[in-house]
């Protein structure tokens, strides 16, 4: 925030908050863009599967909102069965919750 102010001129604003925290979020240098790769790399590691846990991550990030098993499997082409293993394998790791039947990204910042 405080380099936007020097590079910009401009006095901190609602504005000038949210372009610094789109920076520091989507910049490859960013340090919650940094902060969130590592979250997602951690606990993927050398998981068997790993495109198809990424791909269902980025399933549940450009949701609206929750998506139920159905939805989820069928935006991922899988069978539910599946889909309902590797929900639980990202369930184990807190990267995807499930409540009333539904499954989303609990942490807000990491969905976007």
């Amino acid at each position: 925030m405080r380099e936007r102010m020097l590079l910009s001129g401009r006095a901190a604003d609602p504005q000038l908050e949210w372009e610094a925290f789109v920076l520091e979020t989507l910049s490859s240098v960013g340090r919650i863009y940094n902060l969130c790769r590592y979250v997602i790399e951690e606990p993927m590691g050398q998981a068997r599967g790993q495109a198809l846990l990424r791909l269902l991550l980025q399933i549940l990030a450009e949701a609206e909102g929750p998506l139920t098993l159905t939805e989820i499997a069928s935006r991922l082409r899988r069978p539910a069965g599946a889909t309902r293993a590797l929900l639980n394998r990202l369930g184990e790791v807190d990267l995807v919750t499930r409540a009333d039947g539904t499954y989303d990204l609990p942490d807000p910042v990491l969905k976007l």
